[in-house]
């Protein structure tokens, strides 16, 4: 009889609940759910109601998880072809959605699945997809540690199973780190059976034992349908011992556990295997062959690779295996069409940009240039503006002043003509009314002197900012001192403002030089040039 080294199942089904999490449940599916380790059969049942609902709501999400669920049953039924078929159903399913939890844990699947029939190059492959996937959404803190945990035990599993016990041991080691991580003083017992069957490989059978003897006790009590796994390896470990009775009670654990829940009937195999071959060392050679008997139909069934259905399983064409092959290609050809496509508008979009980029710099530079040219004009024709109209106050000014001028020289002529007449007369006889006219050119004189009155505020309206620059710069000049300065102003000579002022020419010169050294003038400095500039908020340089 051939030795067949089964890949064992222990942790596709002990994770399940936590693979649910991201799942969105309905009615139906959570019947299926609390179903399936007590009554498969009817979990089954609950399950293809839950996928004709979704079905019939276009839930796609569903459809991959009541497949997922409905596999799960089949294998653990040994019914593999069945359970291949559904979890390709659900791969294409959730590599169109797209879903990376439902594929990680579908490649879990279905290595299990090649594992089973030593097909381990695709086994592994497919196991380690579904790790690098899971430790991705891991750190995206997408999904929790336990699929990463699940993951790393299922490879260890497939280690031990294909008789690499060190490789298995590495990832075993992993499973634990990262459930102890998050879980430090629980005891997860699933790993305390693993840990068992390493020692019992080792030789170190009484600590062995001891890790059995806890599990199950834990596993009686909480989680029968685990128990054909613990009895199988149990059962050899006190075969090892020479324990038959004991290797016998739990080899029998397991099968009636199996027949019970209807689970993992791939380890109930194993024990039904290993009881054959304990009767028959023990000359109870019926019950060796009942045994024996009972685990070859099983075998025959679930193995025969000559049968229709596992034909049909291992055919290299397989329908959903080439379909989702050319799925790929074409997705990828539509990859690459897309991504051609892309750079060809970018390239596009790159061209036009830098079009309008360049017309809108064209445009933006011709509008600055004409705007700062306009700005240009107007700056100029504004100060073309303000030099005529400052020539045109200046020329005004300056005609008004020359007014004023020639209105003093008048005034000058009256003067010099009343003071020829008043000396003249005074020459004279008796004969002449000499107090009539000396009372007539007093008279002139005060209506000179209201004349010149006249004549300073005349002077002091035309030429009003001279007056305030002048009291700015020198608020502490006196009446005559400002008088003078009118008369510098005006540009009259030394002895035309003697005349105005009735002194001597010689005393104009003293009020000249008094006057230079009030307003704190260099000898440098012209006094007419000095007096022509003062203006409002002219800070002539006097220094």
């Amino acid at each position: 009889m051939k030795n067949y080294n089964l890949f064992y199942l222990l942790f596709f089904l002990c994770f399940t609940t936590s693979a649910q999490v991201y799942w969105k449940k309905d009615s139906l599916f959570i019947k299926g759910q609390k179903l399936k380790l007590i009554s498969p059969d009817e979990a089954m049942v609950y399950y293809y109601r839950s996928l004709k609902l979704c079905t019939e709501n276009n839930d796609t999400i569903g459809i991959i998880r009541n497949n997922t669920e409905i596999s799960d049953i089949y294998k653990s039924n040994m019914d593999y072809t069945m359970a291949y078929d559904g979890y390709w159903k659900a791969l294409l399913l959730a590599k169109n959605f797209p879903n990376k939890i439902a594929t990680g844990r579908v490649y879990r699947e279905l290595g299990g699945l090649h594992g089973l029939y030593k097909r381990n190059k695709e086994a592994i492959k497919y196991l380690k997809k579904s790790l690098e996937l899971s430790k991705k959404l891991y750190y995206e803190k997408k999904i929790n540690n336990n699929y990463v945990v699940s993951d790393y035990a299922i490879i260890s599993k497939f280690y031990s199973t294909s008789g690499l016990i060190e490789k298995s041991k590495i990832y075993l080691d992993s499973a634990i780190f990262l459930y102890k991580k998050h879980n430090p003083n629980k005891t997860n017992y699933h790993f305390e059976i693993e840990k068992a069957f390493f020692l019992g490989e080792e030789g170190k059978l009484k600590k062995a034992i001891e890790k059995i003897e806890t599990s199950y006790k834990f596993t009686k009590k909480n989680n029968q349908s685990y128990l054909p796994i613990l009895g199988w390896i149990a059962g050899n470990i006190y075969a090892k011992t020479n324990n038959i009775k004991k290797a016998k009670f739990y080899f029998e654990e397991g099968i009636n556990a199996s027949n019970k829940h209807k689970s993992h009937k791939e380890h109930k195999l194993k024990c039904l295997i290993a009881l054959s071959k304990l009767h028959y060392e023990s000359n109870h050679i019926h019950k060796a062959y009942e045994y024996l008997k009972k685990a070859k139909k099983i075998e025959d069934k679930t193995f025969n690779i000559t049968s229709f259905n596992n034909q049909k399983l291992f055919n290299l064409n397989d329908k959903y295996r080439e379909k989702i092959e050319k799925q790929d290609q074409l997705l990828k050809k539509q990859e690459l069409d897309k991504l051609v496509q892309k750079e060809k508008i970018l390239n596009l979009k790159l061209i036009y940009i830098s079009i309008i980029s360049i017309l809108l710099i064209v445009f933006a530079f011709t509008y600055i240039r004409n705007l700062m040219i306009r700005h240009k004009k107007e700056k100029e024709k504004n100060k073309l503006i303000r030099i005529n109209e400052l020539q045109k106050q200046k020329d005004i000014l300056e005609l008004k002043n020359k007014e004023l001028t020639s209105s003093a020289l008048r005034l000058i002529e009256k003067d010099q003509f009343i003071n020829k007449i008043s000396n003249k007369l005074s020459t004279r006889n008796e004969r002449v009314n000499v107090s009539e006219i000396k009372r007539m050119i007093k008279s002139e004189k005060k209506n000179n002197t209201t004349n010149w009155s006249e004549f300073e505020t005349r002077f002091t309206k035309v030429n009003k900012k001279f007056y305030v620059g002048l009291n700015q710069k020198h608020p502490n000049l006196s009446l005559s001192e400002k008088k003078l300065c009118a008369f510098i102003k005006l540009k009259l000579t030394s002895k035309e403002i003697a005349s105005l002022m009735g002194v001597s020419n010689e005393s104009v010169h003293t009020f000249r030089y008094r006057l230079r050294k009030k307003l704190n003038l260099k000898k440098e400095v012209s006094l007419t040039e000095y007096i022509d500039n003062i203006k409002i908020g002219n800070k002539n340089d006097t220094e």
